[in-house]
């Protein structure tokens, strides 16, 4: 039988192959077609100046038969989601219903012409789930949070969710939405009865009521599947290396395990057999088992072997790379691993694809179609799961065990059946993790690649991304150094921008005053001359002129590495690091990159903090007159661009009084400024020789706190002061009085200490 039906599979166009492509048509569920995918996959010669070809109608989600197919056009709503325009749906090639609405990269569709939908848009919305009937008509939808998986019944009648607190069920045969528990996992029985998978418990609802209860022997790590059979009454139980049967009142009626080298992955019934696959690991030829059981758990046939073709296999496990090294490096999670490479977004890159801004929480690895993803660490599997739909799902592979909040690597846009672990399973370093998911956007398949951390055994996706993989993923291979490009400001045709801090009206560079944003345009390109990417660091200072002295700075600007709180806990952030409105509002879409970063929003700290949004270029705190601004751009391989402007500082310092209290030659200019970053301020003096300066501290009663002689040379002259007195100890907070006296010449300024 189970021969006969791969001959079927065959007739249908999807023959069974020895790369691993084999359909397999289990009722809801379909085993990887990969020879299909690609013939599904966006035609087109690729992306053309950072921007994708108009597409014409293609194939994006089939029935599991193949008789039903949907067609349309992929619109970016994000650098990781999409949404489908121009939507039809043919059955036999022949043009069945349109949907007018836009929809959304959840796509599920029955062999019975219905069509279940999940919408995940990024502009802070919550998202939509909806279900269509065979003539294109929604039936029911309703609004869900983030999800985690999502089935649609064989019939296309019943669309459940299982969000993050709860589940939602859209039954068009009562036409009513039910509301369940939250589940790790769920399914949909032949017979309409939702199976909701928890833990190491399931449980069966019928009409959104609770039918059964029944937990799994834990003792076999996590429980990975279940399916109720109606008519005899029974779960089977599918856990990492036992499938057992048992019933209502939980008596185990038989129960099989597997190899040495296997574990179960997934488990279907097809013609009142039972399916299963599992993963063979060997060595030297991993690869896909599947296994046909009647329903006393006996083999109907031997077992089908498909292999996956990794020679790089063998290597890999020979010792002949090592994977982190000793300073906490890794590889690339793509073969070969040590080859760099190029990024289509980088971390903490701004991002808008028409709702609210956000910071990009990862790198996105360009790749090809179904190349094979690896693990580049050891650890265990925290979560298997899906944000919306099949081009979504993702595995987290997490440092160790337990419900202890830990670390781990995330990979997304896998396919989901070429997925080869499941929860609780345990990867080493170089384990074939699955293959990347055809991307509807020519030219961007991509593996969306970060650090998160979470606590719980199962992880859930409102994870936190940690840092930037770029800082110790090797090797690098960005020879392209940060771009700074004009700012096309009119009126203004250089690299630099100045505004007011709170404002926000432009100030010429000729006249600068008050607290000023200092806004440039860089970007960098990482091993691809398409993708505009942002940079991974920026600093700037401030040097006097003549003579090029240090003023300012330097500051810190942004390291663009700070941990983020997932795609939509970030719009108050992107506010901090990018100008993002008037004349200068920053772009970051499939079609278009520009990014203008805000360089004075930092207190000179690496930490990103709303309140960073408060800083600017204090030009109050500098005396009148010429200066160079100067920007440094950092990529994460170390490349270099800085960029100079040249401004005027056009009043005297605030909060310092200063006076020359002797009569004849030049007076003497003193600035008084806190170094931002650092609890240091910095008294500067300009002086026309090079005479020794007289330095003296005073509190409000008078005392000196130091007195200092230190030498002087023709120009601008600095000395910051840490808050400590003569003796060392350090002053109390408070208003105190600098007096610095060059060839009998005085000047006397007040600044305020902070501790």
């Amino acid at each position: 039988m189970f021969a006969e039906w791969c001959a079927m599979s065959s007739k249908l166009g999807m023959g069974v192959r020895s790369d691993f492509r084999m359909v397999l048509l289990l009722g809801s569920w379909i085993f990887a077609s990969y020879s299909q995918a690609r013939a599904v996959t966006p035609s087109g010669s690729g992306a053309l100046g950072g921007k994708f070809p108009e597409p014409g109608a293609r194939q994006l989600a089939h029935s599991p038969s193949g008789r039903w197919v949907l067609c349309g056009q992929a619109e970016p709503l994000g650098s990781d989601d999409f949404q489908v325009v121009g939507s039809e749906v043919y059955v036999n090639g022949v043009l069945r219903y349109r949907v007018p609405e836009a929809l959304g990269s959840g796509l599920y569709l029955s062999d019975n012409g219905w069509l279940a939908v999940v919408s995940y848009p990024l502009s802070g919305t919550r998202a939509t789930a909806c279900l269509y009937d065979s003539l294109g008509r929604k039936r029911l939808s309703t609004a869900v949070e983030p999800i985690r998986w999502a089935a649609l019944s064989e019939d296309g009648r019943i669309f459940a969710v299982a969000e993050l607190s709860r589940t939602q069920v859209l039954d068009a045969r009562r036409m009513e939405c039910q509301v369940l528990p939250a589940a790790d996992r769920l399914r949909i029985a032949a017979d309409g009865a939702i199976l909701l998978l928890r833990g190491e418990t399931v449980e069966l609802w019928r009409g959104g009521k609770l039918r059964l209860r029944l937990d799994a022997d834990g003792s076999e790590q996590c429980l990975r599947d279940a399916v109720w059979i109606p008519a005899l009454n029974h779960f089977v139980l599918l856990q990492s290396r036992v499938v057992s049967a048992v019933d209502e009142r939980g008596r185990v009626l038989w129960r099989r395990g597997c190899g040495q080298n296997e574990r179960f992955l997934r488990i279907e019934v097809q013609d009142d057999r039972l399916v299963l696959s599992a993963w063979e690991s060997p060595p030297e030829a991993p690869g896909r088992k599947f296994f046909l059981l009647n329903q006393r758990g006996e083999l109907v046939e031997p077992p089908r072997f498909e292999r996956v073709d990794l020679p790089v296999l063998a290597k890999m496990r020979g010792g002949g790379l090592s994977f982190v090294d000793r300073q906490g490096t890794i590889p690339w999670p793509l073969w070969p691993f040590d080859q760099a490479r190029p990024i289509g977004n980088s971390y903490e890159e701004y991002q808008n694809y028409g709702g609210e801004p956000y910071l990009h929480p990862g790198v996105d690895i360009l790749a090809q179609p179904h190349e094979p993803v690896f693990a580049v660490a050891d650890g265990v599997v925290r979560a298997v799961l899906t944000i919306s739909g099949q081009y979504h799902w993702r595995i987290a592979v997490g440092e160790s065990a337990g419900e202890d909040t830990t670390e781990g690597w995330l990979y997304a846009h896998l396919v989901k059946e070429s997925i080869a672990f499941d929860v609780g399973d345990t990867v080493r370093a170089g384990d074939y993790l699955g293959e990347i998911v055809p991307w509807p956007v020519a030219g961007f398949h991509h593996l969306h690649f970060v650090k998160v951390r979470q606590g719980g055994n199962i992880w859930t996706p409102d994870w936190e991304a940690r840092f930037n993989p770029l800082e110790v993923i090797r090797p690098l291979a960005d020879s392209t150094a940060p771009r700074f490009e004009p700012v096309g400001a009119a009126g203004r045709p250089g690299y630099f921008f100045y505004r007011e801090n709170y404002s926000g009206d432009p100030l010429s560079p000729d006249s600068l005053f008050g607290d000023v944003d200092v806004i440039v345009r860089v970007s960098d390109y990482v091993g691809s001359d398409l993708w505009a990417c942002s940079i991974y660091e920026l600093r700037y200072w401030i040097e006097s002129l003549p003579g090029g002295w240090p003023v300012w700075g330097p500051v810190l600007s942004a390291r663009l590495s700070h941990p983020l709180p997932g795609y939509t806990g970030t719009p108050d952030m992107v506010r901090v690091l990018y100008s993002i409105s008037g004349e200068l509002a920053s772009r970051g879409d499939y079609g278009q990159r520009t990014f203008y970063h805000i360089v004075s929003n930092s207190d000179g700290d690496s930490l990103l903090e709303l309140s960073d949004a408060d800083c600017a270029l204090p030009c109050d705190q500098l005396p009148p007159g010429t200066y160079r601004i100067c920007v440094e751009a950092l990529d994460a391989s170390g490349g270099r661009s800085v960029v100079a402007d040249t401004v005027r500082i056009a009043s005297r310092p605030t909060g310092v009084q200063a006076r020359t209290t002797s009569a004849g030659g030049s007076p003497v200019e003193l600035s008084v400024s806190r170094i931002p970053g650092a609890q240091l301020v910095r008294v500067a003096w300009r002086s026309d020789g090079a005479n020794p300066v007289h330095l003296r501290l005073f509190d409000l009663r008078g005392r000196v706190v130091l007195d200092k002689l230190l030498p002087s040379f023709p120009g601008w002259n600095q000395f910051d002061w840490d808050g400590r007195d003569a003796a060392g100890y350090r002053v109390a907070s408070g208003v105190y009085l600098c007096a610095v006296e060059v060839a009998g010449r005085r000047v006397v300024g007040r600044m305020l200490w902070m501790r």
